[in-house]
């Protein structure tokens, strides 16, 4: 059994704060880019973040499920890049209407 010490736990929590700072640089280096954003934008439509909260039938905790992730991913972009959200609604309405109108 591995003896837990002072040291091990400062090893772990400052690899845990690495891992944290390297995502957050990873996730604002894709936020950067439109293409990262369009990406970001669909899969927070694949977790239908916009449908009901309820409607009784046996897939609710289904769509319950990924309507939490999509909520996580809006919570997590709203901490690294505090615009990107309304940012990516912006550019998803734009291309939808540039789609609409050719």
């Amino acid at each position: 059994m591995t003896q837990v010490t002072p040291d091990t736990v400062k090893r772990f929590v400052s690899k845990r704060e690495l891992d944290e700072e390297q995502r957050e640089v990873n996730w604002k280096a894709v936020l950067d880019t439109y293409e990262g954003r369009a990406v970001f934008w669909d899969i927070l439509t694949l977790c239908s973040i916009y449908d009901a909260g309820f409607l009784p039938s046996e897939h609710s905790l289904y769509r319950d499920g990924k309507r939490a992730v999509g909520v996580t991913i809006i919570e997590d972009l709203e901490e690294v890049a505090p615009n990107a959200y309304s940012r990516m609604r912006e550019e998803y309405i734009e291309r939808k209407y540039r789609n609409k109108n050719g």
